[in-house]
């Protein structure tokens, strides 16, 4: 299954369904940040919502406040400044003109696998804005699903342009010239440069940019930092099966290869 942060999200839907109909506990719902969210990491750092790690699953709940995964790490947001499918629904109907709210319904169709009405909102969302960094991204993670490889260098570059501080957006284009599977568009350099200053603006916190990380080391043929990286995201996730499986590879000192459909 694909990494980056978007696209995964194709491989979902069913265990998504599965989970909705079994329980309607806030913990086992993916959740999407209104515009106003604020996540308190710590006494000194917060992160927004567009830091908010999509789509957010809720570690545990302490009283009117869920802990939650951004790109600056685990911290808690208010219980009302999250909002499930049901609500982000609701939250599109009275926001339709709004880029943010465009981003969130198309990943609402990404979930229930239905990548070409997915593709129609990022359109809409980037025609409104053409710099917001979530759709650009978001857009290039579904060509990159379809494997039209051309269209999806093309956002993931123009998102880091719009946004260069935005650490989604820097990952997801790391990802891509790290993994993509049609070599005229890997640049083991460019992912490497992406991919360790997101992990240092993380402080290498988050397994998924570590994950990233990795696969630009061995892109590069560094497989001993790709070995080093990938096992330190499994160490963070351990249940995680794709981790497990790019610690085998980058072993066995094979590059990693992200296929559409994967």
């Amino acid at each position: 299954m694909n990494r980056s942060l978007i696209a995964g999200w194709l491989g979902l839907s069913l265990w998504f369904a599965t989970v909705a109909a079994a329980d309607d506990s806030i913990l086992d719902h993916p959740l999407f940040a209104r515009p106003d969210a604020v996540v308190k990491i710590d006494d000194k750092t917060t992160a927004t919502a567009f830091e908010i790690l999509p789509p957010c699953f809720a570690r545990k709940v302490q009283g009117t406040k869920l802990e939650v995964n951004t790109t600056k790490g685990w911290g808690l947001v208010e219980r009302k400044q999250m909002m499930t499918p049901k609500e982000a629904e609701k939250y599109f109907e009275d926001h339709k003109r709004d880029p943010h709210a465009l981003y969130i319904r198309s990943v609402l169709h990404l979930i229930e696998g239905k990548s070409d009405k997915a593709l129609a909102e990022l359109n809409s969302a980037i025609k409104i804005d053409p710099k917001f960094a979530p759709a650009l991204y978001g857009r290039g993670n579904v060509y990159a699903e379809k494997g039209d490889f051309e269209k999806a260098a093309a956002d993931f570059e123009a998102a880091v342009k719009a946004a260069p501080a935005d650490l989604i957006a820097a990952n997801d284009l790391a990802w891509f010239r790290a993994t993509c599977p049609q070599a005229k568009f890997r640049d083991g350099k460019q992912a490497l440069a992406e991919a360790t200053r997101v992990c240092e603006a993380n402080k290498h916190k988050n397994e998924e940019f570590l994950d990233t990380l990795a696969a630009a080391c061995a892109e590069t043929g560094d497989f001993k930092a790709a070995l080093n990286w990938a096992t330190k995201a499994a160490e963070i996730d351990p249940e995680n099966e794709d981790f497990a499986a790019h610690v085998k590879l980058y072993k066995a000192k094979k590059p990693l290869r992200d296929e559409p459909g994967k």
